[in-house]
């Protein structure tokens, strides 16, 4: 923990995180789920709540505690960076799940769906000595053979001790990782299972499809709606920060303001300790401008950061909460020492720390703080810093999805070339490991990236119809049909043959439905 000179009540400021506020109720029940996974009857809980209400510090606490009791505890990230892999949640719980297991525990494990839930980690192939691919099944029932592989692989994890899988920032997921979590939610009540997301609403509406996945979380979870802190546990929080007891109307402005979100409370805690300014109520006189709540803390913390600490995580921010410095060092044109010089004062100020995992990594302390750096961009600069980001990550061998992204965002300022390539790439990728909505965005797009090239090519763009026409068959969506006749028109216009033949091929499917007629 560290202590600073504040000026404030109790003239000492304290840093480091918090301690657990205001959640004893929601803990117990918590614990409680865990002992009675511990019996053999699982659980999903969904922890809600805005973002910084303290979803991932509850789930900490309950990791602790689950650590304590000798159950098996895994954790698995969103990444809101763009370009992540499809599963990825549950192509970490998989990975952590099985580094510390002999070969023959994983293939007692696994057992016959072996061969699909090595997909999600093909290093294990090798392993077990797997062939390359799986069986040839017809897609429904290849993406079934996987979930059911998933699911018979928990089960065998926790028949000797519970299991606490966590899955944060479930919001960030794509949309086969969440099918795949309904479908363990099924079943999980059966098995020594405690699956705990968390996940806020906040930002863009949910497409529809996403919005029935979560709705059919409900229905086989329960939800843990996590409200804002009391005056009670603000005052504690001030005085954790403060060393001293504040008055009732400094918490009572505060709860005002904040309506008790632990980060927001937090963020002006904060900056109230380093103005000296802890000792008075926030009335309309002493109340710092924050028009945006949190955002514009978390504006006024980046202030003093001097321009090229500030251009670095602009950077940062563009690659996701979690970044390398090695994509930093490249697209700023700096030596390692010059950039972790330059990241100084971010690190001292408690805007980003050491991520775990990866060494060499950095990640922004709070989702909100990338998501300012981000949103203030300007659009030229964005799209620039995407190029710059993607050229780095180029050179590192970074996954098509990953590449599609940044060049896709850059696309407008750069040549659209690599952003059509890699997207397009990409989407075959994720159509061939069965993620077929994954593979339409992509697909998707690809075809955004084509409009903004210099010269029209109506044959790619009917390819690329094509396979978005077949990636939304797939996944059962409904603008296949619409995509498919954009193809088929399309390919009469150009005197395309065989595109012409390959999309009314798929369109046959629509064939099999009843009452509908296609000429």
């Amino acid at each position: 923990m560290q202590e600073g000179s504040s000026g404030g009540v109790g003239g000492r400021f304290s840093g480091g995180a918090l301690p657990l506020l205001g959640r004893d109720a929601e803990l117990a029940s918590l614990t409680d789920a865990l002992a009675e996974a511990a019996a053999g009857r699982g659980a999903l809980i969904q922890l809600t709540g805005e973002p910084g209400i303290g979803k991932t510090r509850l789930a900490q606490a309950l990791g602790e505690q689950a650590g304590s009791a000798r159950a098996r505890v895994v954790w698995a990230r969103g990444w809101d960076g763009g370009g992540a892999p499809a599963f990825w949640p549950w192509v970490q719980v998989i990975r952590e799940l099985t580094a510390g297991a002999t070969d023959d525990e994983l293939r007692a494990a696994l057992g016959p769906g072996a061969r699909w839930v090595v997909g999600l980690a093909p290093e294990l192939r090798e392993r077990l000595g797997l062939p390359e691919g799986g069986d040839a099944l017809e897609s429904d029932r290849a993406r079934f053979a996987l979930f059911d592989g998933v699911a018979i692989f928990l089960r065998a994890l926790a028949a000797d001790r519970p299991l606490l899988i966590v899955l944060d920032d479930l919001q960030s997921a794509d949309q086969a990782s969440l099918l795949l979590l309904a479908f363990v939610a099924r079943m999980v009540g059966e098995m020594g299972v405690l699956v705990v997301t968390t996940h806020h609403d906040a930002g863009p509406r949910r497409d529809p499809e996403l919005e029935a996945i979560f709705g059919e979380l409900a229905r086989f979870g329960q939800r843990l709606d996590l409200g804002g802190l009391s005056d009670q546990d603000l005052r504690a929080l001030v005085l954790h920060r403060s060393g001293g007891e504040p008055s009732e109307a400094l918490v009572r402005s505060l709860l005002e303001l904040t309506d008790g979100n632990p980060l927001y409370s937090d963020e002006v805690v904060r900056l109230l300790a380093t103005q000296r300014r802890l000792g008075r109520p926030l009335d309309e006189r002493a109340r710092p401008p924050l028009p945006d709540g949190v955002r514009d803390a978390i504006r006024r913390r980046l202030l003093p950061l001097p321009p090229q600490a500030r251009e670095l995580l602009e950077i940062g921010a563009v690659e996701g909460r979690i970044f390398s410095l090695a994509t930093l060092d490249r697209a700023a044109g700096l030596t390692r020492a010059e950039t972790l010089e330059r990241l100084d004062s971010a690190v001292v100020g408690q805007l980003v720390e050491d991520a775990p995992g990866p060494v060499a990594h950095l990640r922004f302390v709070h989702g909100l703080i990338r998501e300012t750096i981000y949103g203030d961009l300007p659009g030229a600069r964005r799209a620039l810093l995407h190029v710059a980001v993607g050229e780095s990550l180029e050179r590192e061998g970074a996954p098509a999805s990953e590449l599609a992204h940044h060049f896709v965002e850059g696309a407008a300022a750069a040549d659209p070339e690599r952003a059509l390539t890699y997207a397009e790439r990409a989407g075959h990728e994720a159509l061939a490991g069965l993620s077929y909505e994954r593979a339409a965005e992509l697909f998707d797009a690809a075809l955004t990236a084509l409009a903004h090239a210099p010269e029209p090519d109506e044959a790619r763009r009917g390819r690329l119809l094509l396979a978005r026409g077949q990636a939304l068959m797939q996944a059962g969506g409904d603008a296949a049909r619409g995509t498919l006749r954009s193809a088929v028109e399309l390919a009469e216009a150009a005197g395309d043959a065989e595109l012409r033949a390959r999309a009314a091929i798929a369109m046959g499917g629509f064939g099999l439905s009843p009452g509908i007629v296609d000429d």
